[in-house]
């Protein structure tokens, strides 16, 4: 169980640093706002950090999600509520909202995507 709590973690801490945009501030996760799920507030035998999927559709111009749209957040809250039901029952489950890379980028060229995940890097 350590053994997937670190994992889950440094999945974490990977996919932070590939979140952001050249345009953004850094994300201050102290803010409640920035959490999809944070914990339940019940005592649980474990945490669970769960870092949901890409499926903001993005554009060549919007790489990675905008998280003060409304319909970018909406589509992460449900990736993300898809798999509650797994955990939440026997854990504290934790899900931030981040800058994920959207779908959009993955059809760019290598070079154009590889960039746009060094300047993510830089903003989470």
């Amino acid at each position: 169980m350590k053994k997937l709590i670190s994992g889950m973690l440094a999945l974490l801490v990977c996919c932070l640093m590939l979140a952001g945009t050249a345009a953004a501030e850094p994300l201050d996760y102290a803010d409640p706002a920035l959490w999809a799920y944070c914990g339940g507030g019940e005592e649980m035998a474990a945490d669970v950090c769960f870092i949901a999927p890409t499926n903001v559709c993005g554009s060549e111009e919007q790489l990675n999600a905008d998280l003060t749209s409304a319909e970018d957040v909406e589509r992460i809250r449900i990736g993300i509520a898809m798999q509650t039901g797994i955990y939440n029952t026997q854990t504290a489950f934790y899900a931030p909202y981040y800058r994920q890379i959207t779908l959009a980028a993955y059809e760019l060229p290598e070079e154009t995507r590889l960039a746009a995940l060094v300047m993510a890097r830089k903003m989470c």
